[in-house]
């Protein structure tokens, strides 16, 4: 029973943890692309009201509530689903930045307390979902940085 709990659980990490990273390649790629043509637009304008009517155009294109409220829900369920990643991660950087022994002491109480709030700000983020704000825990991923130290923003600091 415990065997078929713990596969499911690294089941569902990995295939979570491959579909933000599709959907964060997709929309960089996106993102590059669109200030390409941002560059090549400017460029091509000639008058004042020109460049006017492009940058309302340019507010329409803003990433719609929708797609934000999906980010944040999305982003909530991937840190309480990989929290658990916090406690190797500090045991290798502490470890990284002084020795072994306080790496793996230190370490794995430094993981603990932040798998804890991984987790409990994935779990804010999915109630909160509807609500677009800025992610509280820095890295928003844990795979995003993984040599940088956990941190925690400001609460419900509302998304531009």
């Amino acid at each position: 029973m415990k065997k078929n709990m713990l596969s499911l659980m690294l089941a569902s990490t990995l295939l979570t943890a491959s579909a933000t990273l599709f959907a964060d390649d997709f929309y960089s790629e996106d993102a590059y692309q669109n200030e390409a043509y941002q560059e090549e637009v400017y460029e091509q304008a000639e008058t004042y009201e020109q460049e006017e009517s492009i940058q309302q155009q340019e507010y329409h294109q803003q990433p719609s509530y929708h797609t934000k409220v999906q980010n944040k829900a999305i982003n909530g369920f991937t840190n309480m689903m990989t929290s658990v990643w916090e406690i190797p991660k500090s045991m290798i950087n502490v470890s990284n930045n002084s020795n072994i022994v306080y790496g793996l002491t230190g370490g794995f109480v430094k993981g603990a307390l932040n798998t804890a709030g991984r987790f409990v700000t994935g779990l804010f983020d999915l109630v909160t979902s509807p609500i677009p704000t800025k992610s509280i825990i820095q890295p928003a991923y844990i795979w995003h940085d993984y040599e940088a130290t956990t941190s925690y923003n400001k609460m419900l600091q509302l998304d531009d």
